[in-house]
C-alpha cells in the first residue's frame, strides 16, 4: 500500500474504535432543588415562586439528600405572592418546567378568599402543558411530581394570582365606564 493511503487507512480504524468506545451520552443532570417553572400568556412571563416542596437528589458521594420547605399555604401568602394582571385574551398560560413533571395538577381560589383556610379549591384544567385560566382575580396552585429520574425526585408546589389588567377594562366598550 502506499504510504498516504495505508495512513487513512490506519486513521479510518482508529477513528471507528474510538466511536465505538463512546456512548455520546452525558451523565444524568442531578438537580438539587425542584426545577423552576416559567408562566407565561399572551403578555406576561415570570418564574413561579415554589413555597412547599419535599426533595431528595444524590449527592457527589453518591448518598442521597432530603430536603423539605414547609411553606405557607398560597391563601396566607397575600404579600409574597407575585400578582400578574391579565389581558381578557388570556385564556390559556403555559406551563414551562425546567424539567416536565410526572404528574401535574392545579386548583385556584377566589381572590375573596384571602386568609381563609377553610376555603375549597376548584381544580384547573391542564392539558399538554397548557393551564386553563379563569377570568378575574384567582390565587393558583401548581402541583408537580418527579418520580421517574433516578437521581432525583419528589415534589413542589407552585403559586400565583392573577387579576385582570384594569388599563384593559377601562378601554373596552364593553366592560368600561
Amino acid at each position: 500500500m502506499k504510504p498516504t493511503i495505508q495512513f487513512l487507512f490506519t486513521t479510518a480504524i482508529l477513528l471507528t474504535l474510538t466511536a465505538c468506545g463512546a456512548t455520546g451520552d452525558s451523565p444524568p443532570q442531578v438537580f438539587d432543588a425542584p426545577p423552576r417553572l416559567t408562566i407565561s400568556t399572551n403578555n406576561i412571563k415570570f418564574t413561579a415562586p415554589s413555597p412547599s416542596a419535599n426533595w431528595s437528589y444524590e449527592q457527589a458521594d453518591g448518598t442521597m439528600q432530603n430536603t423539605v420547605i414547609c411553606g405557607e399555604p398560597p391563601l396566607n401568602m397575600q404579600e409574597d405572592l407575585p400578582s400578574f394582571p391579565l389581558l381578557l385574551t388570556d385564556v390559556t398560560a403555559a406551563l414551562d418546567f425546567e424539567v416536565p413533571p410526572d404528574t401535574l395538577r392545579a386548583v385556584c381560589w377566589s381572590a375573596e378568599h384571602w386568609k381563609d383556610p377553610e376555603a375549597s379549591p376548584v381544580p384547573v384544567f391542564i392539558e399538554d402543558g397548557e393551564l386553563l385560566l379563569r377570568s378575574g382575580a384567582y390565587i393558583y396552585e401548581i402541583h408537580a411530581e418527579w418520580t421517574q429520574a433516578e437521581k432525583y425526585g419528589g415534589e413542589a408546589s407552585y403559586s400565583f394570582y392573577t387579576t385582570l389588567n384594569e388599563e384593559e377594562l377601562v378601554a373596552d366598550p364593553l366592560i368600561g365606564s
